[in-house]
């Protein structure tokens, strides 16, 4: 009777410890699968931080070039009374022009990339009102 006792005894403990090992290994892919998940998702985030960053830097940039574009306006007004000094600062300003343009235009693109449509839609209006 202790012999049966005990290969019943032995039985149970070899099912109680496939049991446990089962029970690890699966805890253990489903943590690997929640870390290459959460990698992932960590990674997406960056990537969509870094181009919303650019997006940032565009309009920022639009932003100084417009000022500049504004003060070269002040120049032809201010110094411009002799025709070569008016060319020049003429010539500045369609520059700033041009490039204010180019960045509002490429934020525009960009905003749209990130899926901020409304966001590329005020930024196109604001292209055209610069356009006058």
């Amino acid at each position: 009777m202790s012999s049966q006792l005990n290969s019943n005894f032995r039985k149970s403990i070899i099912s109680f410890s496939w049991t446990w090992i089962g029970l690890l290994i699966f805890i253990g892919i489903i943590s690997l699968f929640s870390i290459w998940y959460m990698n992932r998702l960590y990674n997406q985030g960056a990537i969509e931080s870094e181009s919303i960053n650019m997006l940032s830097n565009e309009v920022l940039t639009a932003q100084i070039e417009f000022k500049i574009q504004v003060q070269e306006w002040k120049n032809i007004l201010l110094r411009g009374y002799d025709i070569s000094d008016k060319k020049k600062y003429f010539s500045e300003f369609e520059k700033k022009e041009t490039s204010v343009r180019d960045r509002l235009n490429n934020a525009s693109i960009m905003a749209e990339q990130l899926g901020l449509v409304s966001e590329s839609e005020k930024i196109k209006k604001i292209t055209e009102h610069h356009d006058f």
